[in-house]
């Protein structure tokens, strides 16, 4: 095992650095201690770690590490098989497969959901707000809560799963079946510039997430809504003033609609642009 050709050691010092600069309040750190491939000869054997650092003051918070072995068992016959879409079946690969899942278990409670669903905001004079003061709601809890205990109902459009990372939906109308940002919609986005330059979020670092209703084909809506979001930093950095360093982009296509989409008011709900605080 070798890093890939022209890609440069990253130790720690390297990465606070990197992480400090991006304005990141955490650093994930993954490393192997120990990895013996064994292939038809062995065992196959592998051991994972996860530190996490405080970015600003550099001291280890967290440290998880699993380890895992796989019994070389050679089956009497041999085949060879190439998959274009699967995973190798290598069994250190198998090894880390198992100890993702189970690493994921304590990381998911820890950590902000990706699926959080924040309020869908179409007044500018709401954008700064939703941004800047906490959703009351309750956190979610994988433990059992008791006897007696009401659990609090599922979220939904206007719910937010996990209050301590504000985030807000903008109704942010494009040109049909483009990346073009409708005049309309510039008062909302002039109104989330003001906000990303407020002494509350200067250098605060965002993720533009854009979506895109359930019409067309995975693929197609994936890249769709992925320039839509490159369109909208875009419009922050150039209108806006905001500095690119701060923002990054996704597209999530139809994968995460707030509703079933099936009058044209909820087609647009589902259009949306996310904007989520990262740092």
């Amino acid at each position: 095992m070798e890093l890939q050709s022209g890609t440069r050691y990253q130790g720690l010092s390297t990465a606070l650095e990197t992480a400090r600069r991006r304005g990141a309040d955490l650093l994930i750190l993954g490393k192997v201690p120990y990895f013996y491939a064994g292939h038809t000869l062995d065992d196959t054997a592998i051991t994972v770690q996860v530190d996490i650092y405080a970015a600003g003051s550099g001291i280890l918070l967290w440290t998880m590490m699993q380890s895992g072995r796989l019994e070389e068992r050679p089956p009497d016959d041999y085949f060879y098989f190439k998959h274009e879409f699967r995973m190798s079946e290598a069994p250190f690969n198998k090894i880390i497969r198992e100890i993702a899942k189970d690493m994921t278990i304590p990381l998911k409670a820890w950590l902000p959901s990706p699926d959080t669903q924040y309020k869908y905001v179409d007044n500018p004079a709401q954008v700064k707000p939703s941004l800047t003061q906490l959703v009351e709601a309750p956190a979610t809890t994988a433990t059992d809560p008791g006897p007696g205990v009401t659990l609090p109902p599922e979220s939904n459009e206007n719910t937010v799963v996990r209050p301590d990372v504000p985030g807000v939906n903008l109704d942010v109308h494009f040109d049909f079946d483009k990346a073009t940002i409708q005049e309309s919609s510039y008062p909302l986005l002039d109104a989330l510039s003001e906000a990303l330059n407020s002494p509350e979020l200067k250098g605060k670092s965002i993720i533009i997430g854009g979506h895109t209703d359930t019409k067309g084909n995975e693929a197609y809506n994936l890249s769709l809504s992925k320039k839509r979001a490159d369109a909208v930093k875009a419009y922050l950095v150039n209108k806006g003033g905001v500095d690119p360093a701060t923002i990054e982009t996704v597209g999530y296509g139809k994968s995460r609609p707030l509703n079933q989409g099936l009058t044209t008011k909820e087609q647009q709900k589902n259009r949306r642009v996310e904007i989520r605080l990262a740092g």
